[in-house]
């Protein structure tokens, strides 16, 4: 029983991890464009 618990979670765990990953590369252009905006913004003062 405890095997197939186990083996359950570690097909379970890549899916959260992937997941976790594409919100996370969905979410890095709004930062990248915000350290960008940023940057410009210090060269125009």
């Amino acid at each position: 029983m405890r095997q197939c618990m186990d083996s359950e979670n570690l097909h379970r765990r890549p899916k959260k991890i992937i997941g976790q990953v594409q919100a996370i590369d969905n979410f890095s252009p709004i930062l990248y464009n915000r350290l960008h905006y940023r940057e410009r913004w210090l060269k125009e003062i």
